[in-house]
């Protein structure tokens, strides 16, 4: 005891003497060598420096490898699985200049039962980087191609007639409503959509009515949905009632889920995102169900990263567009009016390159199946395109030529015809043997 208040008791005469030194007095190496050199002091303090430096750089890649390694992971062993009844062979293209992808919203019931609830049509150009959104009316009428029927969209999935091949004639039939030809689709059910929302920020979006709504209490969200007109935030987890809300008609549901949906891509870039975005990668892979590849998908994503309000065009079937059938249906039953459609959805599918080249185009039907050429022509003329004729050979073929002298001076028209026709096309620098009056002419046999 003594002992250790000798020493105590030295220690502070030490530090009224001004003498700190650990060593009893005694001079050290380093304090030596700090004496003779200057610079040895500088020296030490780099190399601390230098440590804590190569710790921090430890510590910043073993921080992205926990961030980055789950998610290089998911990335490398994504495979999608396809929805119910594709059978379209489709091939990656990663040049393609636009895709048109048509979102597929779908309520699925015990039983195996299930019922599109939304589809949204979005066309993107990744040369001008315009963005197109475009909402159906689910419970539209169409004709199903191959099969002369005409049924409701909404229910296509539980048709006999056409198992197997669901998702398939959904498609064509979508692309002759529309005129349109549509590359990809993405297919979630409402409860995946669910699962991928809560994993996005709360979405700012502009109301142009407001909502009350009670029966939104029985979605998935179990929320009622009371929101005023304008601008507006929504919890992530209840913007599944902006899209599922029948409140205000129609027009007003539909029109909010463009908007809801050009939000949620705005989300995007925010940080919430990015934190979550393991999570989010996850269960997009569990939940989406698509033709895309995972290159075409990411091609996507990163380009919509840039979108703004000025390159962004939208719209909906509008309820003066279509009119109501007799129907015992729960949802109802509506046939549409063609060229008010075409109005609508031309603004979403004019391309203006195709404007430019002002070329003029004839369409004949040289197969067995009636009404080609005129379904063609809406094609390409929402586009765009100037279609001079429509009418039929005088002759029956097989293939789907295309004729046209010069096609260096219509590259963008021609790329979109090839498009619209699965690039079944045979080119031939020749005029039309038959009274040729536009610059292109289009033949179109069985094989198409």
């Amino acid at each position: 005891m003594n002992l250790f208040k000798f020493k105590i008791k030295g220690f502070f005469t030490r530090i009224k003497r001004g003498r700190k030194n650990p060593n009893n007095g005694k001079t050290t190496k380093k304090a030596l060598n700090a004496g003779k050199n200057p610079d040895y002091n500088v020296n030490n303090r780099l190399g601390l420096r230098k440590r804590t430096l190569y710790l921090f750089l430890i510590a910043f890649v073993l921080l992205l490898l926990y961030y980055f390694g789950p998610i290089i992971y998911n990335v490398s062993t994504l495979q999608f699985s396809k929805a119910k009844g594709d059978k379209r062979i489709v091939n990656e293209d990663l040049s393609a200049k636009k895709m048109n992808i048509l979102l597929i919203g779908a309520h699925e019931y015990p039983g195996g039962y299930t019922f599109v609830d939304g589809l949204i049509l979005v066309s993107y150009d990744f040369d001008s980087q315009q963005l197109g959104v475009f909402a159906i009316n689910p419970d539209i009428r169409v004709n199903v191609p191959g099969l002369n029927r005409q049924m409701e969209i909404r229910g296509m999935y539980n048709s006999a007639l056409l198992k197997g091949k669901e998702t398939s004639f959904l498609m064509s039939s979508v692309e002759s409503l529309l005129a349109v030809k549509i590359d990809r689709y993405m297919y979630i059910s409402i409860d995946g959509l669910q699962q991928v929302l809560k994993d996005f920020p709360d979405l700012a979006v502009n109301l142009n009515n407001s909502i009350n709504d009670v029966n939104t209490i029985n979605t998935v969200s179990g929320k009622e949905s009371h929101y005023p007109a304008g601008s507006v935030t929504v919890n992530s987890n209840e913007v599944i009632n902006l899209f599922a809300s029948n409140a205000n008609g129609r027009d007003d549901k539909l029109n909010r889920q463009v908007n809801s949906l050009i939000g949620e891509f705005k989300n995007l870039k925010s940080l919430k995102v990015f934190a979550d975005f393991n999570d989010l990668f996850g269960n997009v892979m569990i939940n989406i169900k698509t033709n895309m590849t995972k290159a075409e998908l990411f091609r996507l994503g990163y380009n919509l990263l840039s979108i703004r309000d000025d390159t962004v065009k939208k719209g909906f079937t509008r309820s003066n567009s279509y009119y109501k059938l007799p129907s015992t249906n729960l949802y109802g039953s509506y046939m549409i009016i063609q060229d008010r459609l075409d109005t609508d959805i031309s603004s979403i599918l004019f391309n203006i390159d195709i404007f430019k080249e002002h070329a003029e185009i004839e369409v004949f039907n040289a197969s067995n199946t009636t009404g080609l050429a005129s379904n063609r022509a809406r094609w390409i003329q929402n586009l765009g395109a100037n279609v001079v004729k429509i009418g039929n050979a005088d002759h029956v073929q097989d293939e789907v030529d295309l004729y046209c002298v010069n096609p260096d001076q219509y590259p963008e028209t021609i790329r979109e015809l090839r498009k619209i026709f699965s690039s079944n096309v045979t080119l031939i620098q020749e005029k039309y043997y038959n009274r040729q009056i536009g610059d292109i002419v289009i033949v179109m046999g069985r094989d198409y």
